[in-house]
């Protein structure tokens, strides 16, 4: 498996339902990647699940700054761990939690639409995390190398499609927040997993 045959899924916290009244139970599960919960878990939650890392600030202003965490397996697959919430750093609730199958692939800078990400990204330095490998994925078993199709007989084929992106959106069964997966298709493999809520 290549990169340039692999695709990019964004799952993040949004507001419809996509014309699918069962989408909200389907995306839930897939806020959940490597036992840490989107909204749920702190980053220094996190931190102490997985071991040391430099948390570092994205140095950008407002609703788009960001302070974020980064690991990488011994075959390059990346974690990417990011809070975006008011605090004190150490006490933030994860806002992001990112896989990918190299560095590269994380945005530190979850605010920003993907086309506005040549700002100038401060990154944060990445800690090794023995176990980090391509077969991760979420809770509900969305993972790194999934085939595109096997995604849609999972989550149905609601999503909105654009050129290389399936976009599945819904409030969650609580309904405080708005829960969105988004898929950047490229060869019809998975290679990035975000799990994404808004400002908490």
């Amino acid at each position: 498996m290549t990169a340039g045959t692999l695709a990019l899924l964004i799952a993040s916290v949004s507001v419809a339902t996509d014309g699918n009244p069962d989408l909200p139970a389907k995306l839930q599960p897939h806020l959940k990647v490597l036992g840490m919960t989107v909204g749920k878990d702190s980053v220094d939650g996190a931190l102490k699940r997985l071991g040391k890392a430099e948390i570092a600030h994205n140095g950008l202003d407002a609703a788009a700054g960001a302070r974020c965490a980064c690991f990488v397996g011994s075959d390059g697959t990346a974690l990417g761990l990011c809070s975006n919430s008011e605090g004190n750093g150490q006490s933030l609730r994860l806002t992001t939690i990112q896989l990918a199958t190299t560095v590269s692939r994380l945005s530190f800078a979850p605010e920003l639409p993907e086309e506005a990400v040549d700002v100038d990204v401060k990154r944060p330095k990445c800690s090794r995390l023995a176990g980090l490998s391509k077969t991760a994925g979420t809770a509900g078993g969305i993972h790194l190398g999934m085939s595109v199709a096997d995604v849609v007989r999972a989550l149905g084929d609601s999503g909105k499609r654009t050129k290389g992106v399936l976009q599945y959106g819904a409030l969650p069964p609580e309904g405080s927040g708005y829960t969105k997966l988004t898929l950047h298709i490229s060869g019809q493999l998975v290679d990035g997993i975000v799990a994404y809520m808004d400002r908490l």
